[in-house]
């Protein structure tokens, strides 16, 4: 890539120079022409051993973006930018065993010594980066080894915000999970929802807990119980920057007479494939009607009014058991969903009851990868497991395996099994080598299963043979490409 870049740049220099020259390369063998005496002067001098230094990376500054800075290295060309995504809300530390297991990748060459990593580019900010940078020349094709670590976020609003509803007589709890560098948090309060980007804040948080997620306590006012309250929040960076405003979630108070909270029955995770069943004890009450409002949500998504049966929605009736139900069939695939079903009367609002639930959904992906190491040859098969399989369920993966003589055979797959390797023999021409896997999920409680994900062999694996060269006995395969092992003597 870099003898590419040195030929792209050689030939856009010379097209260009009437109009824009870069000095450093033109002129070569480090001799470079002063913009203001017209003398000769040296170029600064690479060095390959000089590490790329003081890097700086913004922690929940924007809102639309990472910004890494560096010092400039004498006689560069470019420099190279890696990025590991860390998976974590947290600021790790250099040391920690998060940061020495992350998988960095080339993302990006800079000729200038910042890099602005931009929202559009990443789907999941709700976590912190770790950026290493390099230092390259063009003129004498030369590398710095990569520089240390830093990390950077983005400034985002909690993902993950839980309100009361009807657990208390005169307080509603509030708990959000913490946002990657965040310094500061706002809380917002509204009487209809619509109106919270307009308003103070009624609490600033500066002093939270080293916990993942963030508690506080609203009393309402006598006039403000038993109602629906919407509150949000917002993270504040250090230079005081506000997020964009969280989903809001609504609370409330309970009153004297409300009635009782529903007793959950089945909620019918991974059963279905075209809907989620909620099944419940109806709430009890000493005298009235109830009435139920299902909200329905994702993570970090806004409550939407589901079913409501004070404006004439209906609830389904299990003539058997008596028990009320739902079914959701505009549920999506590898999507968790939460609902909160609020009883309520002429009275006051009940106590809500939340339920989590999913459609059985198909692996999200699958591979087979060869291996060729010390003591294994063959193909690894990688599947990424749908939601929920980790979960007590009566999920399963049905795993149907094409050999080279078109055979088939079929095996199940459970959580906590050791994951399906498929041995390769390179000295003995076999016919029942694998070529492809087929991968369904299937319930074994419902019998219903999910849409195949298949994938074939890609690649052969070689087998490693064994080159001394004195110091290091180093396994190779028949190209000449190191494989995974290296053997100290």
């Amino acid at each position: 890539m870099r003898k590419t870049l040195l030929f792209i740049v050689s030939i856009s220099v010379l097209l260009i120079f009437p109009l824009s020259c870069n000095f450093r390369i033109l002129n070569g063998k480090g001799i470079q022409a002063s913009p203001s005496s017209g003398a000769l002067q040296s170029e600064p001098t690479f060095n390959k051993d000089c590490i790329v230094s003081n890097l700086r990376g913004s922690e929940g500054k924007y809102t639309d973006k990472i910004r890494v800075t560096w010092d400039e290295v004498p006689g560069a060309s470019f420099y190279t930018v890696k990025r590991a995504k860390l998976n974590t809300t947290r600021l790790p530390s250099l040391s920690s065993e998060i940061v020495k297991n992350a998988e960095f990748a080339e993302v990006s060459d800079c000729f200038e010594p910042y890099f602005e990593d931009k929202a559009t580019y990443l789907t999941d900010k709700n976590t912190f980066y770790a950026y290493k940078i390099s230092a390259t020349s063009l003129i004498t094709e030369e590398t710095t080894l990569d520089s240390n670590v830093v990390f950077g976020s983005y400034l985002i609003p909690p993902q993950e915000l839980s309100v009361s509803k009807g657990e208390s007589e005169d307080k509603i709890s509030i708990v959000f999970s913490q946002t990657p560098g965040a310094s500061q948090y706002r809380i917002y309060k509204s009487d209809n929802g619509n109106d919270l980007d307009h308003l103070s804040p009624i609490a600033t948080l500066n002093d939270f807990t080293e916990l993942d997620d963030v508690p506080y306590e609203y009393y309402p006012s006598p006039n403000e119980y038993g109602k629906n309250l919407y509150f949000a929040i917002r993270s504040v960076s250090s230079d005081k920057t506000l997020s964009d405003m969280s989903e809001s979630r609504i609370g409330y108070t309970i009153v004297q007479g409300a009635p009782g909270s529903v007793v959950l029955g089945d909620p019918g995770k991974g059963a279905e494939t075209d809907g989620i069943k909620v099944t419940f004890e109806p709430a009890t009450v000493s005298e009235g009607e109830v009435y139920y409002k299902i909200y329905k949500s994702v993570s970090g998504g806004a409550e939407m009014l589901m079913i409501d049966t004070e404006a004439g929605d209906e609830l389904k009736t299990d003539n058997e058991f008596g028990y009320l139900y739902f079914i959701d069939d505009s549920a999506r695939a590898n999507v968790r969903y939460s609902y909160n079903i609020v009883p309520l009367n002429d009275l006051g609002i009940g106590k809500s009851v939340k339920v989590e639930s999913y459609i059985l959904s198909p692996v999200k992906s699958v591979d087979l990868k060869p291996v060729s190491t010390s003591n294994k040859l063959g193909y690894q098969l990688s599947i990424e497991s749908p939601i929920g399989f980790d979960e007590l369920n009566d999920m399963v993966i049905d795993i149907t395996s094409t050999f080279k003589n078109g055979e088939k055979s079929t095996t199940t797959y459970r959580n906590g099994d050791n994951p399906v390797f498929y041995n390769v023999d390179k000295d003995v021409e076999a016919d029942n080598e694998i070529r492809n896997v087929s991968v369904v999920v299937r319930n074994e409680t419902t019998g219903k299963t999910t849409s195949s994900k298949s994938a074939s062999v890609s690649g052969i694996p070689e087998k490693p043979v064994l080159k001394a060269d004195g110091k290091n006995i180093v396994l190779t395969n028949s190209s000449g490409k190191p494989a995974l092992d290296e053997i100290k003597r």
